[in-house]
C-alpha cells in the first residue's frame, strides 16, 4: 500500500525509501506562540517519519514544563496531520523530543525505546542534555538524539565532552545487555517507563554524577550508541561558534552568497572539530547552504542588536550516520533554516531525508544487537 505521496514513498513497496523529516528548533525559554505558522518548518503530511527536537522549550531548567509538554505535542499533531501517530515522546528539562509515524507504519515498528542524559551544571541540571529514541522498524534500527550542549565561544572542549557522554551514556541504557558485558566505568540512575517513555517515570537509586571530562587521554574507544544502530540521526542546538569577529562575520553575510557562507564555514567550530576526529565521528552534515541560525533580535530576522552583539553561528545542526558498508542508504535531499519562525533568538532547522529500510533481514549484525539491546527502558543519567 503506497503513503500517498505519488509512489515517492512505500509502505510496503520493496524498492521506494521512507521519506524520513527532522527538525530542531530552540525555543529561546518559551513556549511556541499560538501565531507560529509550524508547517512553514515541518511540512504537513508529506513524510513517513517524522522526528522533532525542541531545546528551551521553557523559561529554565527549574521550570516545570509539565503544563506545556501537552500543548506543544498536541501543535505537533496537528501540524503534522491525522495520519500519523506519536510512536514515541520525552522530555527532560527543557529538552523534547517526539517520534511521529504514518499510520500504516506504526505496525512495522517494534522495540521502541527512549533514554535521556544529563549534561548541565554538575551533571544534575538538566539545563543541558540528550534525549534518544530507538526503534526496529521492519528489519532496520533507528536511533533518534536531540540534544543542547555547553554554550560559550571558548567552550568547545566541554561540548565535544557532551557528545562523548551523551552518545556513550545512550549506548549503556539502550543496549544494557551489550553494555553489561563491558567493564562499567560509569554510574547511573534508571527511570522505568512504558514503551517508548511515554509514561511518567519515577527514579531508582540515585548515584554520584560523572566527571565532565572523559575519556582520559590513551583511553580505549569508549562505547557508542550510534554505533549500534543502522540509520542515525543527530540534531540540536550543538552550540558550536564562528572563530571570527562580528565585524567580519557581518560583512561576508553581507555579501548574500554561498562563497562568502562557505569562507564562514572554514571557521565553524562544528566543521573543524569533525574534521579533527574529535567529535561525530563517521557522521556527515549536509552541505549548509543557509546563513547562522543564531542570534537574532526576538521577533525579527536581524542578527543580535544588544550589547552583547553576539558573533553569529551555525549552532543549529543536523548530523546523520549510516553504515559504513551502505553509506547511500540516507540521502538528504533539504537541509535548511526557517527564516519566517521569529519568535525565538534562533532559527529552526529541517532536514529531508530518503531512508532506504531493507524489507527483508539480510543477517547483518542486527540479529545479534537486537538481541543484546532487549530489557531497555527509558532511563536517565545524572
Amino acid at each position: 500500500r503506497g503513503s500517498g505521496h505519488g509512489g515517492f514513498s512505500s509502505v510496503r513497496g520493496a524498492a521506494a525509501p521512507l521519506r524520513v523529516c527532522v527538525g530542531t528548533w530552540n525555543m529561546g525559554g518559551k513556549a511556541c506562540p499560538e501565531d507560529v505558522d509550524l508547517s512553514v518548518w515541518l511540512k504537513r503530511d508529506a513524510f513517513d517519519i517524522y522526528a522533532v527536537g525542541v531545546q528551551e522549550c521553557e523559561a529554565g531548567a527549574g521550570v516545570s514544563t509539565a503544563n506545556q509538554r501537552p500543548k506543544w505535542e498536541k501543535r505537533l499533531s496537528e501540524c503534522i496531520g491525522p495520519r500519523y501517530v506519536m510512536l514515541a515522546k520525552h522530555c527532560l528539562g527543557t529538552t523534547h523530543v517526539a517520534c511521529f509515524v504514518r499510520e500504516e507504519l506504526r505496525s512495522e515498528c517494534h522495540d521502541v525505546h527512549t533514554a535521556q542524559v544529563i549534561t548541565g551544571v554538575g551533571k544534575v541540571v538538566a539545563n543541558k542534555a540528550g534525549v534518544g529514541v530507538c526503534f526496529d522498524l521492519r528489519h532496520t534500527s533507528f536511533l533518534f538524539v536531540t540534544a543542547h550542549f555547553a554554550a560559550h565561544m571558548g567552550k568547545v572542549r566541554a561540548r565535544n565532552d557532551d557528545f562523548a557522554r551523551i552518545d556513550k551514556e545512550l549506548f549503556r541504557l539502550m543496549c544494557p545487555k551489550l553494555a553489561a558485558t563491558l567493564p562499567r566505568q560509569s554510574s547511573m540512575t534508571a527511570i522505568l517507563g512504558g514503551l517508548g517513555g511515554l509514561g511518567d517515570a519515577a527514579k531508582v537509586s540515585p548515584e554520584p554524577a560523572l566527571d565532565h571530562t572523559f575519556p582520559p587521554k590513551n583511553a580505549p574507544p569508549e562505547p557508542s550508541v550510534s554505533a549500534h544502530f543502522d540509520r542515525v540521526f543527530w540534531f540540536g542546538d550543538f552550540n558550536y561558534r564562528i572563530e571570527n569577529t562580528r565585524e567580519l562575520v557581518d560583512a561576508k553575510l553581507g555579501e548574500k552568497t554561498q562563497e562568502a557562507l562557505q569562507s564562514l564555514l572554514r571557521d565553524d567550530q562544528l566543521l573543524a572539530q569533525i574534521a579533527a576526529g574529535s567529535v561525530f565521528k563517521d557522521f556527515k552534515e549536509p552541505l549548509v547552504h543557509f546563513p547562522p541560525t543564531y542570534k537574532y533580535d526576538k521577533g525579527t530576522s536581524a542578527y543580535d542588536s544588544g550589547k552583547k552583539m553576539r558573533v553569529q553561528a551555525w549552532t543549529d545542526r543536523i548530523l546523520f550516520r549510516a553504515p559504513s558498508n551502505n553509506q547511500e542508504s540516507i540521502k538528504c535531499v533539504r537541509y535548511d533554516s526557517v527564516q519566517g519562525i521569529c519568535s525565538s533568538d534562533h532559527k529552526p532547522v529541517v532536514g529531508h531525508f530518503e531512508v532506504h529500510v531493507p524489507q527483508e533481514n539480510f543477517g547483518s549484525v542486527r540479529s545479534a544487537r537486537e538481541a543484546m539491546r532487549k530489557g531497555s527502558a527509558a532511563c536517565t543519567i545524572l
